[in-house]
């Protein structure tokens, strides 16, 4: 995990209570930035992997926060925070662990592999729009 802060923007490192190796935290002022990644493949992180990505996901969620990366549950649809067969282990404790937090998805498709049908996301200046595929 790699989270860039510009040093302008006095970064302080955090760390959760809750033990889950792919994350990475740091304040900016009282904002709470973090970057997380879930992989699907159990017989690397193990069977708890569901168990603590949801701890800390409710132990940041009373500061004020910015959650950012790959949470791989494809079987989500963010437009109605539905979960569609097939569905991977996880994705329906995923959802409610998202709206009891309170949290908002804003990326509301795939944005890279073969689901993307080659979509990018459509940003505003002063970010470039790029082609995933």
């Amino acid at each position: 995990m790699l989270l860039y802060i510009k040093d302008d923007l006095n970064p302080t490192e955090f760390h959760t209570d809750t033990k889950y190796d792919e994350q990475v935290w740091c304040y900016m002022g009282d904002l709470l930035v973090g970057v997380c990644y879930r992989s699907s493949n159990f017989e690397i992180v193990g069977q708890d992997n569901e168990t603590n990505l949801m701890k800390v996901l409710r132990e940041v969620c009373t500061k004020h926060v910015l959650i950012m990366g790959d949470f791989n549950y494809p079987a989500i649809d963010w437009s109605t925070y539905a979960v569609n067969p097939p569905s991977s282990p996880g994705s329906d404790e995923f959802v409610q662990t998202i709206e009891d937090c309170f949290y908002t998805q804003h990326i509301l498709y795939p944005t890279r592999g073969s689901a993307t049908n080659c979509r990018s996301p459509r940003l505003r200046s002063p970010f470039q729009h790029s082609q995933a595929c």
